[in-house]
């Protein structure tokens, strides 16, 4: 059953160190198990690995040089208008390119350990879920009309959305290319949780410019670090 912990715009540096730490040391036993071969396979990883290795010459390894580019400006569809009714409504078409990301959904991890422990490839549907969800927003923010002084933050949130939607389909891939869906997990969460937290610079971004909305024109993020913890911020200005 999914815990949801309900957290501020700006969170106190203790449950940052706490999410930090949780999925810290997930990734290094995604890492762990992902490289080293054990002389008799013994855990569910180990044993998944061995068995495609027998049925390949080599197995995919993680590879940063495959991951997408990095957008720049000239990628953006950019105004220089910059009066409030152009921010507000910038602020509206975010929140409805991000919305996705209001709805609580399952643990891409949880998914991926349950795939490999009963070799069921219907448990990826989450991971594929979630690629699709990053895949979208990606799209969608290159879509926007973003005005000049948004253009850094846009580019955050495009970095992350588009490398998540890339390491997920990775992930999804854990049956046929265990090593490649581990190492990808490993950074996949790190990624995840910067960019949950880069949820703040939205906040931050139109309070400093002035910008307010109805309470009903904000979302919440989920981000779901573990099967039985969600963690959420909002982004509600009010």
């Amino acid at each position: 059953m999914e815990k949801v912990v309900m957290y501020n715009l700006l969170p106190s540096k203790k449950v940052v160190l706490v999410i930090l730490i949780i999925l810290l040391v997930l990734a290094g036993g995604l890492w762990y198990l992902g490289r080293t071969p054990a002389s008799v396979p013994t855990t569910p990883v180990e044993k998944l690995v061995a068995e495609v290795a027998t049925q390949k010459k080599a197995l995919k390894q993680y590879d940063a040089a495959l991951l997408p580019r990095e957008f720049t400006e000239k990628d953006l569809i950019v105004t220089t208008k910059t009066d409030t009714a152009i921010l507000r409504q910038y602020g509206l078409a975010l929140a409805d390119t991000l919305r996705a990301y209001a709805t609580p959904r399952g643990s891409e991890l949880a998914a991926l350990d349950q795939a490999i422990e009963q070799k069921n490839g219907a448990a990826l549907e989450t991971i594929k879920q979630a690629q699709a969800i990053h895949q979208e927003a990606t799209t969608k923010l290159l879509a926007t009309t973003v005005p000049k002084p948004a253009v850094s933050l846009h580019l955050s949130l495009l970095f992350h959305t588009s490398r998540m939607a890339y390491l997920a389909g990775n992930m999804a891939q854990v049956l046929d290319e265990p090593i490649l869906a581990l190492e990808s997990a490993n950074r996949y969460i790190r990624y995840a949780l910067s960019f949950y937290r880069k949820s703040e610079s939205i906040n931050d971004f139109f309070t400093k410019n002035k910008v307010t909305f109805q309470p009903n024109e904000g979302i919440i993020f989920y981000l779901t670090i573990t099967d039985d913890t969600t963690y959420a911020t909002s982004t509600s200005q009010n």
